[in-house]
Order: structure tokens, then sequence, then C-alpha cells
């Protein structure tokens, strides 16, 4: 609109000519700006899959080399890139194209301008600084607009994408566990002495809402106990574990905490409360010490040395030479979400202060059960879960793992989920589940005494 009416009070008559034909300049600045930008044909979905196809092989690139299978991968990767490719010369085709038909567009407006303005000149007397002045003044003002144009698309599907990002994080969540109410419990280690009773639970996952984990099931867990659960997969003992942490809430049912319905509880204290060790540690890419840490960020520097020993990992933990790892550090802001703030590294032996690598990759697997061990215990939980925890080591390092589990469940109640007799033997109490049930109850050898379902499984077990 300046540009308008710029060109009019310089010289109204080329301004005329030059509204006429702004728009079609309009489209051409549009066209040029499109076709230089990439965006008129969209190869998103050839770009993910190829660049999915690559990122899963070299993630993945022992079990791809383990059975041989690269010829199979380079042949996928080469089909899809073909139909990348296939697009992308299209797309030269077509850019090349329009990119030709808008100069062309372009050069053919300023000849008109030119000429129309000669011809005003001519004819009428306009002065040639003004006729020039209006008509810059318009063909900049067009191809700015026609410019402009190209942020459309884009600030559109960047609208599009807020707004799923804002309704992910609007949408209310069925279990919060920062939503607050006066009437909450807060456990403590005062009020959760570790008494579990689910009564008629029934459950079943969201994704999978035609097949029911849990159907009716009764259990009852005493304070200080060490139950093991036990059963064929898909029986639903994770499940119960699960639901513990209120990760999900069953559709039928109840699940009694020292005498209180689980949904009366304080989300993020219950959670305190818990103990959880799984199959498949996870250690975050900080240091040894920070990864103990996390489950309690005032720990003092006994305690991390405490909860270290109990897991039997300050062994090989201060064994390490802190000077020979990488110096690798990460930013301050970077660790201050698993900073610890009492505790000073100088406190602690150098080994606490090496990084632990991606998924902890620097450490074996008996290493990174045991600091996970450690982790979930330096809290002192009222109720440490066992979810698998030595069923992928090796004899020796199951050994030593289970040797720390056996002082960290001493005198709190301890829900253990084993293949191993050696592990399920030391249980006060076995539950076998079937199908989401209580089969059978009792000790190891009253169960194995009984000849029913556990003698089959623990014969599978030894075997």
């Amino acid at each position: 609109m300046t540009g308008v009416t710029l060109a009019v009070v310089f010289e109204w008559r080329i301004s005329l000519v030059a509204l006429g034909i702004a728009p079609i300049m309009m489209i051409s600045a549009g066209i040029n700006s499109k076709v230089k930008a990439g965006s008129l044909i969209n190869l998103d979905k050839s770009d993910v899959s190829v660049n999915s196809m690559v990122s899963d092989s070299i993630i993945n690139y022992t079990t791809v080399a383990s059975f041989a299978n690269e010829d199979t991968i380079i042949s996928k990767f080469k089909q899809n890139l073909s139909v990348k490719v296939n697009k992308e010369i299209k797309k030269s085709y077509v850019s090349g194209a329009l990119f030709g038909f808008s100069q062309f567009m372009q050069f053919g407006m300023y000849a008109i301008l030119f000429w129309s303005g000669a011809k005003f000149v001519e004819r009428y007397g306009v002065d040639p600084q003004d006729m020039f002045t209006a008509i810059y003044v318009m063909m900049f003002s067009a191809m700015g607009a026609g410019q402009a144009q190209q942020f459309g698309p884009a600030a559109g599907k960047a609208v599009e994408a807020a707004c799923k990002v804002y309704d992910i994080i609007d949408e209310p969540s069925l279990i919060d566990p920062f939503h607050e109410t006066a009437n909450q419990i807060i456990a403590t280690k005062e009020n959760i002495q570790g008494e579990i009773e689910f009564k008629n639970v029934w459950f079943r996952y969201p994704t999978r809402k035609d097949a029911w984990i849990l159907k009716g099931l009764n259990l009852n867990i005493k304070p200080n106990e060490c139950v093991g659960l036990v059963g064929q997969s898909g029986g639903g003992k994770s499940t119960i574990v699960q639901l513990l942490y209120r990760f999900y809430d069953p559709q039928k049912g109840q699940i009694i905490i020292d005498g209180n319905d689980i949904k009366s509880y304080n989300i993020r204290s219950l959670r305190s409360q818990f103990g959880l060790v799984q199959q498949e540690p996870v250690l975050f890419n900080y240091t040894v010490r920070d990864n103990i840490c996390y489950a309690m960020d005032h720990a003092s520097t006994q305690e991390v040395l405490d909860a270290a020993n109990v897991a039997n990992a300050a062994q090989f933990i201060e064994e390490i030479d802190p000077d020979k790892e990488e110096k690798t550090q990460f930013p301050e802001s970077a660790m201050e979400p698993l900073r610890v703030k009492e505790t000073d590294y100088d406190d602690l032996p150098g080994g606490y202060r090496t990084m632990c690598g991606v998924k902890g990759s620097k450490f074996s697997g008996g290493q990174k059960q045991r600091i996970a061990v450690a982790r979930a215990i330096i809290s002192q939980p009222k109720v440490l879960m066992l979810d698998e925890a030595t069923s992928a080591l090796d004899e020796e390092s199951q050994r030593k793992v289970q040797d720390a589990l056996d002082k960290v469940m001493a005198g709190r109640t301890s829900i253990v989920i084993a293949h191993r007799l050696t592990t399920i033997k030391k249980c006060e109490r076995l539950i076998v589940l079937d199908q989401g049930v209580v089969c059978e109850e009792g000790t190891y050898d009253e169960l194995m005494n009984a000849g029913g379902q556990f003698a089959h499984i623990s014969s599978d077990m030894q075997s």
C-alpha cells in the first residue's frame, strides 16, 4: 500500500500501468521464491523412510552384521533411495520450468513498464526521474509482497504443529503426579509399612482392550514379607508392578496400601517409597554418583557410600581410575537436573566421578545392575520390587547381584519376579499366577510337594 501511494504521488499514469501488472509480478516473485526454497514438492515421507532405514541400521549394526544381512539392507536402502531420486528428478524439471516462466514474466513486466514510460515521456512530457521512481517503487513493492507469500505455508505448518503440541500439553492426565488436593495422603516412611492388597482387580492395557491381563486378582502381601511372583509369560507379573506405581489404574477392583486406597495417596510421595530394579537397568550418561543419587538428590556422601556397599558395587567402583577415563564433562546447565547439592566429589573415591556412558555402556551387565540396586535403595524404600533383576546375567554376576539383593530385601516388603530357582527359593512365600489370577500360593517346599502347576514351572526353570 505504501508503494502504490508513493507511485501515484510521483507519476500517476505509470503507476496505473504498474498497478495493473502488479498481481502478475507478485505471482512471479512468489513462484521464484518457492522454487528456490524447494517447497513446491513435498518429499518429507521419502526422506523419513530413507533416514529411518539408515539410522536403524547404524544403531543396530551388531544385529545386521551378526546375520550377515548387509546386502539386504543396502538393497532396501537403494530401493528407498530410488523413490527419492525419481521425485527429485521430477522436482528438477518442474522447478526449472517454473523458474524460467517466472523470470519470463518478471522481465516481460519490466519491458511493458519501460515501454509505457517512454511513451508517456514522449507524448505527455512526463519527468523521467518521477517516472523511474514510480516504476521502481511499484516493482520492489510487488516483488516484496510476492516473496512474502513463501512464508504463508511455513506459518500455517507452524500453527498446525503448535496446536498439536498444545493439544497434548492441555490434555488432562488421568493419572497426574503433579495434581495435589487437600485430602490426599502424603506417603512417608512413618505411614507406609508395605502392606499391599489387591481386591478383585481387573485390568487390560489401553492399547490391548480385547485382552484382559488381570481377571479378578485377589492378592495380599504382608509388611516386611518377601513374596515371589511366578508364572508363565503374560500372566500379569510385571503388570502388578506397574499398577502399584500407578502407571495405570485397574478398570475394576481396588488396590489397598496400608489400609488406604492407592488412589487416595499423593502419587509422587507414594512412588518415592518404592524401589524398582528392572531386568535391563537404565543408567543415564552422567557420573556413577549422579546415577546413584538420582532417587535422592539430597543424599550425603556417607549415604552414597552405604548404598554402594549394600549393593555390592563399592569395590568395582573404587577400583576405577578416573584419570584414565574420558575427561568429557557436561556443562553446568546440563548437569543441573541430576546434580546433588550436598555431596562433594572430593569426599568420594575417584571412581564415583566416572561417566557411565550412553545407557551405561562403560559397565558390564552385572555392574550396571548393582549400580541400579544402589540407586533403588539409597532412599531406603519401604517396598522393593525386583522385575527379573538377575535373569539377564551370567552366573558370577547373578551371584553378586543376588547377594546384594539379599541384603537389600531384609526388613522391607519385597516383590520378586524371577525365572531362576536360586532367586525364588529365598522368598518367604510364592504366588503362582495363571491367566491373571492366583492359582497357587505357599512356600517353595509346600508348592513342590503339592505337585501342581508350580512343580511344572520349577522344572522348566531348572532346565
